[in-house]
């Protein structure tokens, strides 16, 4: 199965789909570990202005600037006028552990 069979897997016509797909989207495009996507909220995007990018907040306190290409920026801009705040859903156990996309 291709990156960009699995991108398009995710059911386009209802909220949580193109959440997905956009969330598959970030990881394919960026490089982002799963954390480090589930842990991006708007403040983290710059969409609009000069060179789109993204700051990650990584492991070991680590923050990194990551470009992103049009087509996640055009994907993310939609997700953002579907949800405002937090891109991606993060349900927290009590572990403290990401429970959900």
């Amino acid at each position: 199965m291709s990156r960009y069979t699995i991108v398009a897997a995710p059911d386009q016509t209802t909220p949580r789909g193109r959440r997905d797909q956009a969330f598959l989207l970030f990881l394919a495009r960026t490089g982002a570990r799963v954390s480090e996507a589930t842990g991006v909220n708007a403040n983290d995007l710059q969409l609009e202005r000069g060179r789109p990018q993204v700051l990650l907040h990584g492991k070991g306190r680590r923050d990194r600037v990551v470009p992103i290409p049009q087509d996640l920026v055009r994907s993310l801009t939609d997700l953002l006028s579907d949800a405002a705040s937090p891109i991606m859903n993060r349900g927290r156990s009590s572990s403290g552990s990401t429970t959900s996309a």
